[in-house]
């Protein structure tokens, strides 16, 4: 009996089988993102009762605070506009800062001038003062009463004493 699984049409009957499945299998993994779901073929199979009512999309325009498409950091071009931002930003902080420290030191300056005027001013009007007087060799200085110190927190008992 000759051997019939190397006979030249068998082969080619394979390989066009082959060839036919792959070129099904990949129309069929296209039409899933089109129009087309094999899954809607088994709406038969479906036992679950729908919901009455209208359906409506919650956020037509899309989510509140969520920005649509690419990330403005990830787009080529925008880190060197970034970097301006936040160039120009830190400049501007830099010369408010400076505008403030130079308000704040205008007016420490009109402070300390007023206090020098006010301190001109009392000099002038009032008698030096006595300087402070020890006290009398013959009195004994007062000193306030001292407490007694806390007894200490209780000491830990002696190895070896422990009882229930």
């Amino acid at each position: 009996m000759p051997n019939t699984s190397h006979h030249p049409r068998r082969r080619i009957c394979r390989r066009a089988a082959i060839a036919l499945t792959l070129a099904a299998a990949t129309l069929l993994s296209a039409c899933s993102s089109g129009g087309f779901d094999p899954s809607d073929l088994m709406d038969f199979l479906d036992t679950k009762k729908k919901l009455p009512g209208e359906r409506k999309a919650v956020f037509p325009e899309g989510v509140p605070g969520v920005e649509q498409g690419v990330p403005p950091e990830l787009v080529k071009g925008a880190q060197a506009s970034r970097q301006q931002q936040e160039e120009q930003a830190a400049a501007e902080a830099a010369a408010a800062a400076e505008a403030e420290k130079n308000k704040a030191k205008a007016k420490a300056d009109a402070r300390a001038a007023r206090a020098k005027a006010a301190s001109a001013k009392t000099a002038s009007a009032k008698p030096k003062p006595k300087p402070a007087q020890a006290p009398a060799a013959d009195q004994p200085a007062v000193t306030p009463p001292q407490r007694p110190a806390p007894p200490p927190f209780p000491a830990p008992l002696p190895s070896g004493s422990f009882s229930q």
